[in-house]
């Protein structure tokens, strides 16, 4: 009887790992269509609204959003050479490159 029940527990905590990263994948997949145009953009992607995240993906999005905004910054800062760098820190303040 407890085996039984063991392999039906087992079966259930499965079917949900797979749901949760089908959640995940298609939330990925949204992400993906929304930002393509991205780096067309004149503002990299600034204006463009996020998809509302499942809850399964809840704990992802922050982290999401970091990668996101550090590309941005990234994509940004670029066109400044290296060697302006420390001049613009001075300009911008310690709060946008952190301590």
């Amino acid at each position: 009887m407890c085996r039984i029940r063991y392999r039906k527990m087992k079966a259930a905590l499965k079917i949900m790992a797979f749901y949760r990263q089908c959640k995940i994948r298609r939330y990925i997949n949204q992400l993906e269509l929304q930002f393509r145009d991205a780096k067309r953009l004149r503002d990299y992607g600034k204006s463009l609204k996020w998809p509302a995240p499942p809850l399964a993906v809840r704990p992802a999005v922050p982290l999401l959003r970091k990668l996101f905004n550090s590309w941005r910054a990234y994509m940004i800062l670029r066109a400044v050479p290296r060697n302006e760098w420390p001049q613009l820190k001075l300009k911008v303040g310690p709060t946008f490159w952190g301590p």
